[in-house]
């Protein structure tokens, strides 16, 4: 085979650090999000989220760690959102993040999930969310050793 053929679906999640993102930006912090994925040739791009967290779902590169992008994305986005008001002068995303893979079967089911976050979070807290993909994913069974 002279090619190379992959698929590297992956549900991303991380969380801010000391403030919310209010309702005014929040689309524009999607927005600026996904375009930072796809310039680090993300593909098939979604993000979505809430004001305490964000949800992206994409194809990541095969030439990049995953954990590189992630932290671009976060560096570059908290950067922005300073920018946007004095009310994010202190803002940062926590350190961690969540990395979840996902199968081309489920990724339609994954895409309704981001899409739907403000009604799921009527139901079911951000950790309480965070916790259920964990075991979901089977990363709880395994403990520290899945921890980066």
């Amino acid at each position: 085979m002279s090619h190379a053929y992959y698929i590297n679906n992956a549900h991303v999640v991380f969380h801010t650090g000391r403030r919310i993102i209010r309702d005014s930006e929040l689309e524009r912090l999607h927005a600026f999000i996904a375009a930072l994925a796809r310039e680090c040739k993300v593909r098939q791009v979604l993000v979505g989220g809430v004001a305490d967290h964000i949800h992206l779902l994409g194809d990541f590169p095969m030439d990049k760690a995953p954990a590189d992008v992630i932290c671009t994305l976060k560096a570059n986005s908290s950067r922005w959102l300073k920018g946007v008001h004095s009310y994010y002068s202190d803002f940062s995303w926590q350190q961690g993040y969540g990395y979840f893979a996902v199968s081309a079967s489920i990724r339609p089911d994954v895409v309704r999930y981001i899409n739907n976050q403000a009604i799921h979070h009527l139901k079911e807290s951000a950790p309480a969310e965070f916790e259920r993909m964990k075991r979901l994913h089977e990363i709880a069974a395994y403990g520290e050793a899945y921890k980066v």
